[in-house]
């Protein structure tokens, strides 16, 4: 079975703008406060100005586009700007060129399809199997946590790497092809990769001190990558913005750059700020193939969430989900004891004060992809400092903190969403 192309699979452009939506799905009711065009997901709750224009205020500040790769696309970075006491332009420039320079860092350091000169990255790793190998502290804290948290979600690579044909095919026969939905080969290529995915013994990078690292690959499992095509053994994937995100938002906290916010397109957020701003992010319920704004998650202060959701909604969705022909989805979270996607919710969002967005995912992670909601490991959430909000079959909209606030509670015929505290 050797199921992976010649290394000639190119990504098309990836265009800001949103899926376009069904009669039937038009009763969305989207409320955007901040207009971005990603998913919709963080927003001031005041009316915002002079996001281009050089003024004092909040700005959308983008990035150089220059060996950032799409990041500049994948999060949005909103800042006020106005208090630095060196001109409006001046702080602009200067909150550009850090915010820069992170995405530049973040893109060659967690890239594990691209090398780059003197950067010893995903990919480096991928291509130095069963070597030791000096990687930059950052990337080292990352492995560690992962093997703190002990998740294998990693090593899931092939996998990811397989369903990407899936997502970026023309068509729905070519999909079809790459699914395991409807390829009896896919899915038992899925069954053998996670069985080495999950075994320390197959496959694991080690942290040998001194910012050493080996990823060990077992003789075995090489084998089977051989007969395979098999070539990257270690991808983050869908959870790379989470580390990314983290990462850049507290360098620029160490650089003294907190009035703003980080969101990326597929859930990750952290804010910066620590004064009484008001904030708020939409909370959205898939039933059938509706997807409703039940309401919106108001918040101050500084605060990391994760959004989690098993359908795509935005063109930048294309990277991480399929749509069947029967509105079924195809997704990225893929359980690393058989290698096949799922999930026990459409929607859910998890949020602390206390740690920050990849540490919460790591945390949510096991949670969320399973067949089916685990109400023990729900609630252990609550001793990890970690809150959530999801929306159940009652159209009830379940949340853990106790003086959680709601608004704009959608409520249309014979749809109404109402809180309700759970813990």
């Amino acid at each position: 079975m050797h199921l992976f192309k010649k290394k000639s699979k190119e990504r098309k452009q990836i265009l800001l703008e949103e899926v376009p939506f069904t009669d039937k799905e038009r009763r969305i009711r989207i409320l955007f406060v901040i207009i971005f065009a990603v998913i919709g997901i963080v927003a001031l709750t005041y009316a915002i100005s002079g996001l281009i224009r050089h003024e004092s205020g909040w700005q959308t500040i983008q990035a150089d586009q220059v060996n950032t790769g799409a990041l500049d696309q994948e999060i949005l970075f909103q800042y006020y700007i106005g208090n630095s006491g060196i001109g409006v332009s001046g702080e602009i420039k200067q909150v550009r060129q850090v915010y820069s320079e992170l995405l530049r860092q973040s893109h060659r350091l967690f890239n594990a399809s691209e090398t780059f000169p003197g950067v010893h990255n995903l990919a480096y790793l991928n291509e130095h199997v069963n070597e030791v190998v000096k990687v930059n502290q950052v990337l080292y804290d990352v492995f560690e946590k992962l093997e703190k948290h002990q998740s294998r979600a990693i090593y899931l690579a092939p996998i990811y790497e397989l369903f990407e044909y899936a997502f970026f095919a023309e068509f729905d026969t070519e999909a079809a092809m790459y699914d395991p939905a409807t390829s009896a080969d896919v899915r038992a290529f899925c069954g053998e990769v996670a069985s080495f995915a999950s075994d320390p013994d197959a496959i694991q990078v080690e942290t040998l001190g001194n910012l050493n690292v080996r990823l060990s690959v077992s003789s075995p499992y090489l084998e089977f990558a051989r007969d395979n095509g098999v070539e990257k053994f270690i991808d983050l994937f869908w959870m790379k913005n989470a580390f990314i995100v983290d990462y850049v938002a507290d360098q620029l906290i160490e650089e003294g750059i907190t009035k703003g916010n980080l969101s990326s397109y597929d859930g990750f957020i952290r804010n910066l700020d620590q004064s009484e701003t008001s904030y708020s992010i939409n909370v959205f319920d898939r039933v059938e193939q509706d997807i409703f704004q039940a309401a919106r998650f108001d918040y101050k202060g500084q605060i990391a969430l994760v959004y989690l959701r098993n359908y795509k909604h935005y063109d930048l969705d294309r990277m991480h989900y399929y749509t069947r022909p029967d509105g079924t989805v195809l997704t990225s979270y893929v359980s690393p004891e058989d290698g096949l996607p799922r999930s026990a919710l459409n929607d859910f969002t998890a949020y602390s004060r206390n740690w920050g967005c990849s540490d919460i995912l790591l945390h949510v992670a096991p949670l969320y992809i399973a067949d089916a909601l685990d109400d023990q490991k729900l609630q252990n959430l609550f001793l990890l400092d970690i809150d959530y909000i999801f929306c159940d079959e009652l159209l009830r909209i379940c949340y853990s903190e106790a003086n959680a606030a709601f608004s704009e509670l959608f409520q249309e015929e014979n749809i109404a969403y109402t809180p309700f505290f759970m813990r």
